[in-house]
């Protein structure tokens, strides 16, 4: 993998490569889902894909060991370097270096215990807890790999050079894929081999971000003597508040399998799994996605610039709700179609259609202010914020539990669990975030809000739009007619959005930016 550095990039130049490489993971992660989803259903059983969420949900459990820390390093790191203080930023990085090996050594053990006692706490099949229990090892120690060698990953961040982590992740899904295919085409189907190749990535992804530490940033060095335990303390202090956000965040929208599997069943919990796989893919797309925003975010706030960091602001949230709308439509008018086509036969389409809508009610409001979190990071302002995502997320627990206790059949518990779920989101992100991060930035309350319910007006639009080009021209569900009709729903959502949602500065970027097309004199 080369990078030259010899001609400089311009700043929105970089946006735009930031994002385009961030867009093409994603492709990719999408079609590997479409098809690795449906085959281990098929071999495995709807239960056992369930199991591959879990983990991954468990496993963001125990991040709540190091986020104190680790969500601010990157700020103290970046911070000092951009002001030139190399010593001082050699000092956090190395501190979080050591004291990340520690909390490494302590989440492998940790995790070993639940694993020896882990089908006395979830509901496992008798026939899968072997392989269950292999592929949560697994991915444990791939865990704290991770978290031992996260160091590495500041060098892009720091330098706003967030295509090359992407292109990194290209080539490792790439490598994820094919390694796959191999697995489960020429061997029994078992669930422990995600996480043997998780690990083989882990140490692909190491490689590559310790060559562009070594580009990007040779200044910032791990060296015994920059060890200070007080710049531990100030990061996990600073940060404390950040492990209650992501407490809150577990609690809000984390829970959701254990809490299937614990008061209904593993073949319930499968269904939810599935009905979010492509929810959470898209809202994972739009987290990476606002990511790209957050270097430029800190070098303004850095140098004071207010001024153009509401700018930046409020043409995040732009940028990401021209795209909102569109697979929020898709989902909305033709999941049915699509998991008619894409699941294997005998499986509860009409379920899982239905809670994936309500599912995708939920996080509408989500995907255009993902970038909005940063704020509060960026400013070390996430005591009240985190201490009101802690509110959320107890009464989405508690509302939940409660459910489970009054609702005696099984397929009203998977509906209430859901429905509450969403709710409780759509009011978190409509009500709080943009008000308290214009706050935070003493903006005009309503400045971050705007922008997002003109987003929601265009979703609607485009929805009615999309049912009524699946009422009027779907007669036979087809790939064909899919493909068409959301081809048809994309070019339209560009379309509305374009008009509707972005201003004139941000049409003019797009048109001489990213379409190349020059203004004429």
């Amino acid at each position: 993998m080369q990078m030259t550095t010899s001609r400089p990039i311009s700043r929105l130049s970089q946006a735009v490569r930031n994002m385009g490489s961030t867009i093409a993971v994603f492709v990719l992660n999408l079609g590997i889902s479409y098809f690795l989803s449906p085959f281990i259903v098929k071999k495995l059983g709807v239960a056992a894909y369930g199991f591959l969420g879990l983990s991954n949900n468990i496993i963001g459990y125990t991040g709540l060991l190091t986020i104190a820390l680790n969500s601010m390093a990157g700020r103290y790191v970046s911070l000092n370097y951009h002001a030139g203080n190399i010593e001082e930023s050699n000092r956090y990085r190395t501190s979080t270096y050591f004291a990340n090996l520690f909390m490494a050594v302590v989440l492998v053990v940790g995790l070993g215990v639940f694993t020896i006692f882990m089908e006395k706490i979830v509901n496992i099949p008798p026939q899968q807890v072997s392989d269950v229990k292999l592929l949560f090892v697994l991915l444990f120690i791939n865990a704290a790999i991770g978290l031992a060698t996260s160091l590495y990953g500041y060098a892009t961040f720091i330098k706003n050079r967030l295509d090359l982590t992407n292109t990194r992740i290209l080539v490792g899904t790439v490598i994820r894929t094919a390694l796959t295919v191999i697995a489960f085409g020429f061997f029994p189907a078992e669930l422990w081999y995600m996480g043997g190749i998780a690990i083989i990535i882990s140490f692909y992804n190491i490689y590559t971000s310790y060559r562009f530490h070594r580009l990007l940033t040779p200044e910032l060095k791990i060296r015994r003597r920059h060890y200070d335990f007080k710049c531990v303390k100030e990061m996990t202090m600073a940060g404390i508040w950040n492990l209650l956000t992501s407490l809150s965040s577990i609690l809000s929208h984390g829970l959701d399998l254990l809490l299937s599997n614990v008061f209904i069943s593993a073949y319930f919990m499968g269904v939810v799994s599935l009905s979010k796989s492509i929810p959470w893919l898209i809202l994972g797309l739009f987290a990476s996605l606002a990511n790209t925003f957050h270097p430029e975010y800190m070098e303004f706030y850095a140098q004071k610039n207010m001024d153009k960091l509401k700018e930046t602001l409020l043409r995040s949230i732009r940028i990401l709700g021209l795209f909102t709308a569109i697979p929020c439509s898709i989902l909305f008018s033709y999941g049915d179609i699509f998991y008619t086509l894409w699941l294997p036969a005998g499986q509860d389409i009409g379920l899982i259609y239905r809670l994936t809508c309500i599912t995708m009610t939920g996080i509408i409001v989500t995907l255009p202010t993902q970038a909005l979190w940063y704020i509060f990071t960026m400013t070390n302002k996430v005591k009240q914020s985190s201490l009101n995502l802690i509110k959320f997320g107890i009464v989405n627990v508690t509302l939940i539990v409660i459910a489970m206790h009054f609702i005696n059949s099984d397929l009203y518990k998977v509906y209430a669990l859901v429905m509450i779920q969403a709710s409780v989101m759509f009011v978190r992100f409509i009500c709080w975030l943009p008000s308290y991060g214009a706050k935070v930035l003493g903006l005009p309350r309503f400045t971050l809000l705007r922008p997002t319910l003109l987003i929601l007006l265009s979703t609607a639009i485009l929805t009615m739009v999309s049912l009524t080009i699946k009422n009027f021209l779907i007669h036979q569900y087809s790939w064909g007619a899919l493909i068409g009709a959301s081809v048809v729903t994309t070019l339209t959502g560009i379309v509305i959005n374009y008009g509707l949602s972005l201003t004139e500065a941000d049409r003019l970027f797009i048109k001489t930016r990213i379409l190349k097309i020059q203004r004429p004199k």
